[in-house]
């Protein structure tokens, strides 16, 4: 008794890329909500993360190396420290930057891989209302100056936040 009831004022709040939403149906401001939640980018070393954690865990030795292929979603992305030179093939979804050696590759999931050819450092962003528990498989290649090579396989697993609306009684 006494309750008073009365309509809900539009609410509204920013998406991660900082655009306003607004929630005029109070039905809708959980899933408007929950759109909202990104998972936090993925870092890490090819070359000296250990291998349960997609790392070659390893070094090149004394006569120094480098990144010379990663292969993501089925296409190569190369660089040669020898001759300074990047490789990609045509209608592939990454770009270069000479200057700092990264390749910065958009997944068909729609994530965002960033790698610096030297040292084997990477960033993996996944993208904005990511489904939980999907896979990217990232296959590597590290050269050293004589020619030895190795390959790994980098596994990143995308398992945002399961959030989920509760029901509560007041």
């Amino acid at each position: 008794t006494g309750v008073q009831t009365c309509a809900l004022p539009i609410l509204n709040s920013t998406d991660p890329a900082g655009n306003t939403l607004i929630v005029g149906d109070f039905n809708q401001l959980s899933a408007v909500l929950l759109s909202t939640v990104v998972a936090l980018p993925v870092v890490g070393n090819m070359l000296t993360d250990p291998a349960s954690a997609g790392g070659a865990a390893g070094s090149f030795g004394a006569d120094g190396g480098w990144l010379q292929k990663v292969t993501v979603d089925g296409k190569a992305y190369g660089y040669d420290k020898l001759t300074d030179t990047s490789s990609a093939p045509a209608g592939s979804t990454g770009t270069f930057d000479n200057a700092a050696n990264k390749w910065t590759i958009t997944t068909a999931q729609g994530g965002k891989f960033v790698v610096d050819m030297i040292t084997g450092d990477y960033v993996y962003t996944a993208p904005t209302g990511a489904p939980k528990g999907f896979v990217e498989n990232i296959v590597y290649t590290f050269t050293d100056r004589d020619g030895d090579a190795v390959s790994a396989n980098l596994r990143i697993t995308v398992d945002v936040p399961l959030l989920t609306p509760e029901d509560r009684d007041a």
